[in-house]
């Protein structure tokens, strides 16, 4: 008969308390030191808990009783690949696999092992494909098979793995976040905001969403730049070019200036504007506090500004004041790219 201490371990683990489920497989240890359930949930506990050599202790114990059970081997090769024994943890993973091919756990923890040591190959791909095979409706199943896509740069299998993850799973705040990390490999930056805000929303502690976030931020500052220095050498040639002409001359390439000027502003804008968007309530909280999180940013931003003003005033100025904005729209932007050279070379 079930031991009701086992079940109710199991309950602690499952909301977070770890501590507990192990006294609770301590209790039933004392009574049966050999009991191989309740050796496995204390194992389970202590990695929980990051004791991670504690646990590759009581499972090594366990296993000289239980050398045929698959979970002690998927526990060992947790708290091996844990403590860095990757060699250890392959060796345990794939024993795993042997005693319970049919078991989709044993198939996940052989291609997270390989993930944890950084180097999915073939058959890193064909056990999380094995494990999505043989639990289809399971959400860490489609999840790990994207995090090897990805790791192995096939971001179409890892993006249509991460939708399927939401799909059975629309609270997975990570699959979310991979989803942003898919998009900005792909050059969609707006994609990429949606995924980092969307879980931010989800979980406002999830690993590197922040980070992400600001990624994007930089490479829209970088495309919105890109622009204006574009605009700036058509609006200087075309204004400056035309100085000697006639005024009719000069009015029409002010005109074609005003055109280019105010068709790059508004194609920035919404650029910007369908970024937000698409990031809903998390982006914008997130750029409320932009200006703390990224000051050499918000300096860009007011660069930018300048150079936009800069660039209006030679347009529609009289020539003695229009030259006086070429150099402050040059120096605007050339401040700008070595602000966003700096970037590129440290953490964000």
């Amino acid at each position: 008969m079930p031991d009701v201490r086992l079940a109710q371990a199991e309950a602690y683990l499952d909301a977070g308390r770890a501590e507990e489920a192990r006294t609770l497989a301590g209790q039933v240890l004392a009574e049966r030191p050999g009991d191989l359930a309740a050796g496995a949930v204390e194992t389970r506990a202590l990695l929980h808990l990051g004791r991670d050599g504690q646990a590759r202790d009581r499972v090594q114990r366990l296993l000289a009783e239980h050398p045929e059970s698959e979970q002690l081997w998927r526990l060992h090769a947790i708290a091996s690949a844990r403590l860095r024994d990757f060699a250890v943890a392959w060796q345990s993973s794939r024993e795993a696999v042997r005693l319970a091919p049919s078991e989709w756990r044993t198939h996940y923890v052989a291609a997270q092992v390989d993930l944890w040591a950084g180097h999915p190959y073939a058959d890193t791909w064909n056990r999380a494909l094995e494990a999505v095979r043989l639990s289809p409706g399971n959400p860490e199943a489609h999840l790990l098979f994207g995090n090897v896509a990805l790791a192995m740069k096939d971001l179409r299998s890892a993006r249509q793995a991460y939708e399927e993850t939401l799909r059975l799973d629309p609270q997975n705040a990570v699959a979310r976040q991979n989803l942003g990390v898919v998009a900005i490999r792909m050059g969609d930056t707006t994609a990429a905001a949606a995924g980092f805000a969307g879980a931010l929303g989800l979980d406002a502690n999830v690993a590197n969403a922040q980070r992400n976030l600001l990624v994007v931020t930089r490479i829209a500052l970088n495309r919105v730049q890109l622009i204006g220095v574009g605009v700036m050498f058509a609006v200087v040639a075309l204004v400056m070019g035309a100085s000697a002409e006639s005024g009719r001359v000069q009015l029409t390439c002010r005109l074609v200036a005003f055109v280019l000027w105010s068709g790059a502003l508004a194609g920035a804008a919404l650029y910007l504007r369908r970024a937000v968007r698409s990031g809903g309530a998390p982006l914008r909280g997130f750029l409320r506090a932009f200006p703390r999180r990224s000051p050499d940013s918000m300096t860009r931003v007011v660069l930018l500004a300048v150079a936009l003003v800069a660039l209006l005033a030679i347009i529609v100025a009289p020539f003695p004041f229009a030259v006086a904005g070429v150099p402050i729209a040059f120096l605007s932007l050339i401040i700008c790219n070595l602000i966003s050279w700096v970037q590129r070379f440290s953490s964000p």
